[in-house]
């Protein structure tokens, strides 16, 4: 039971740094006009008539063949309208701008939602000039052709324009949209439920093999010993060990590293083929008293856990078992687990192990 908690501990630590996305809510203010207004928005454009109303209300200011156009609300007891056309140059749009606090590197979906309760289709353009969805100036939405939308009363006839924004190194984003359609004529449409929300990106992450004790099994270690623990790195088709940053290597228990221990370095370091698959290992020595003295080895070590950087700032890690000699002992130091986690996670954890395990190579 102590090796499958370790196991699950182990697991989560990785998961953790993989880093799982998280998922933020809706970032824009009033995004669907339930304030009854356009509070928290700033407006612009050169449309005839905008406002936020209930709906079935008569949007006024529009032409044959679409009058009577109407206020539809997809959600919620309102939305906002405006009347707008394509035909005429200038073309005749609003535009709905709002600045947001976002993260770097995370990506970001887009977008709103346009209805026509009118008495016509109408035909629309996707560009920068006509409807478009703009996040730091630059056009997320783009089409061959002209696209028609067919008219309808419920919140069901609703179209939804949408699109994805990566943030790269930016750490805010002034969103603008812009809403456009109709030809010649002017027509009254009703849009709601904007939304700008996003993801982190998790960052790209490795599964190193780690042997311990290279050539043997079990995988002994005295505590009480003055000497070195060697740990390898074993180099492979995908993972190639001389592109290992050194200096960001750490080892240890992950659970009493999670339990206020200290990762240590290695001493010093060499590359050597062990088995002649023509893969280079990168062998690390670790010294014992400083593994002891720093609690990231303890007498209910079962798992040691090796962690670094390549030197393109890829994060990797990996992990071995360990026996702790002589058994039962005490350092008044040892972690006490009471909880098992929860089936699943340990289920991922063997799945991990048995991958681990098949991938080893014989010494």
């Amino acid at each position: 039971m102590r090796r499958i908690v370790a196991l699950c501990a182990y697991v989560e630590l990785v998961l953790t740094m993989v880093g799982t996305p998280v998922f933020a809510t809706n970032l824009l203010v009033n995004s669907g006009f339930e304030a009854g207004s356009f509070a928290g928005w700033i407006v612009g454009g050169n449309s005839t008539n905008t406002g936020v109303d209930v709906d079935g209300v008569v949007i006024s200011g529009d032409d044959a063949p679409f009058t009577p156009s109407h206020v539809n609300v997809r959600s919620g007891a309102f939305a906002g309208y405006s009347v707008v056309q394509n035909g005429i140059d200038p073309v005749e749009r609003i535009l709905l701008e709002q600045t947001v606090a976002v993260v770097a590197d995370s990506n970001y979906s887009v977008g709103f939602w346009l209805g026509n309760d009118s008495r016509s289709i109408f035909g629309y353009s996707l560009d920068d000039a006509h409807m478009q969805i703009f996040v730091n100036g630059v056009g997320l939405l783009s089409a061959p052709i002209t696209n028609f939308l067919a008219r309808g009363s419920t919140s069901a006839d609703f179209f939804e324009f949408s699109s994805v924004w990566a943030s790269g190194s930016a750490t805010s984003a002034m969103v603008v949209f812009a809403i456009n359609g109709s030809g010649t004529s002017r027509v009254g449409l009703p849009f709601d439920d904007f939304y700008f929300d996003g993801s982190a990106v998790p960052e790209p992450f490795i599964l190193a093999l780690v042997d311990i004790k290279p050539g043997s099994f079990p995988n002994s270690v005295n505590l009480k010993s003055k000497g070195v623990l060697p740990v390898a790195i074993l180099g492979t088709a995908d993972f190639d060990v001389t592109e290992v940053d050194f200096d960001s290597l750490r080892f240890g228990d992950p659970l009493l590293i999670d339990n206020g221990g200290t990762a240590v370095s290695p001493l010093r370091s060499g590359l050597v083929d062990f088995s002649g698959d023509g893969f280079l290992d990168l062998t690390l020595k670790f010294s014992t008293r400083d593994l002891v003295e720093n609690e990231a080895l303890g007498f209910d070590t079962v798992e040691g856990h090796l962690s670094g950087l390549l030197k393109d700032g890829t994060p990797f890690a990996g992990m071995d078992s360990i026996r702790i000699v002589p058994p039962n002992g005490s350092n008044g130091n040892s972690l006490q687990i009471s909880a098992v986690p929860e089936p699943t996670t340990c289920t991922l954890a063997l799945a991990a192990l048995c991958f681990a395990m098949s991938r080893r190579r014989a010494f």
